[in-house]
């Protein structure tokens, strides 16, 4: 709440609305229900493939990640994924579809947002699963 605040300070007068994220973690339902009417969704990057994600996720094993994800997807909070792997720069994002897929298939009710898209594999993937957005 303090962050967000001094985001509308700094903006005085303007038509803005700061839409607030928290990093992916592991959280217990009662911090996510007490979260949840000031933050727009949850942030997860992979570990160490972009810009300051060495916190990152570095295990994409679902009994590892199902408390928080069955936690957001009761919460109705939705899950911001930068999706991209290690692997050769031109393969990263399509190299993620099969994440993506696991995460879709085990987390039906999870509103899953693959962001900034670009490949056609990826985008293929909104046809087959309701809860992927772009």
């Amino acid at each position: 709440k303090a962050y967000k605040m001094r985001i509308l300070k700094a903006c005085k007068d303007e038509n803005f609305t700061p839409l607030m994220t928290l990093f992916f973690k592991n959280y217990d339902e009662k911090f996510l229900y007490s979260a949840k009417d000031e933050i727009f969704g949850i942030k997860l990057y992979p570990a160490g493939i972009t810009t300051n994600s060495n916190g990152g996720v570095s295990s994409f094993d679902i009994e590892y990640l199902k408390p928080t994800l069955e936690a957001m997807s009761d919460l109705n909070i939705p899950l911001l994924v930068h999706g991209e792997t290690n692997d050769f720069v031109m393969d990263r994002e399509s190299n993620f579809a099969k994440i993506y897929e696991k995460l879709a298939k085990h987390f039906p009710r999870l509103k899953i947002v693959m962001e900034h898209i670009t490949t056609k594999t990826l985008c293929e993937l909104l046809k087959d699963y309701e809860n992927l957005y772009a």
